[in-house]
């Protein structure tokens, strides 16, 4: 008990070293000249609601969101592991924050050699299970697509910030829920994190 104090404080200084690594990968390293934005519902989003405003992107932001989509960082080839982490950018539910909860950690865990995939969910416009569909349909796809992103299918992970790392969580303990499915053929295949990381998520919905 003597050393819990330290231990803390340990504990504390290994969470600040991501954000130090992610501001230093921020200013180092360039977005791609080009990225993948994948259509995560190619058949057509579930429940998807046409009386809500329109999707709206600015300031590094998104909120409104109908279109659901996985944008692709892929790791240098001369620093690639295998190893993938879906990105679960945070916002409240209300909207996301694509650039320093997403763009961001994406280029940081590119300097480890780590593919990225920053997911842009479906927020309290439609409230629950559509960010868990969401989630766990972009686990699926990039598992199912493994060999043509260069990343292993049993190093797959679920990484989110605040907001984001509710929905982590929800990936980490209902990947399997009925309400994760949609009926559609990918739902065959596993949404099973291989591992998660939760920066300072949500862990309760009361006030």
């Amino acid at each position: 008990m003597n050393h819990l104090p330290s231990r803390l404080l340990l504990a504390c200084s290994m969470l600040l070293l991501p954000v130090v690594w992610l501001r230093a990968a921020d200013a180092a390293m360039p977005a791609p000249s080009s990225l993948k934005a994948i259509d995560l519902w190619p058949e057509g989003v579930p429940g998807l609601k046409a009386d809500l405003p329109p999707e709206t992107l600015v300031n590094g932001g998104a909120s409104h969101v109908h279109s659901p989509t996985l944008t692709v960082w892929p790791a240098p080839a001369d620093k690639a592991n295998g190893t993938a982490v879906v990105v679960c950018p945070g916002g409240g539910y209300t909207h996301l924050s694509m650039e320093n909860e997403g763009a961001a950690v994406a280029r940081w865990l590119n300097t480890l050699g780590v593919s990225a995939f920053v997911l842009k969910y479906r927020l309290n416009d439609y409230g629950q299970p559509a960010p868990l569909q969401d989630v766990l349909r972009a686990l699926r796809l990039v598992r199912s697509q493994a060999a043509d992103f260069s990343v292993k299918p049993d190093r797959i992970g679920v990484m989110g910030f605040s907001a984001g790392g509710h929905l982590a969580s929800c990936a980490a303990t209902l990947y399997d829920d009925p309400d994760g499915k949609t009926g559609a053929a990918l739902d065959a295949t596993s949404a099973r994190p291989d591992f998660a990381v939760l920066m300072y998520p949500v862990i309760t919905m009361l006030a």
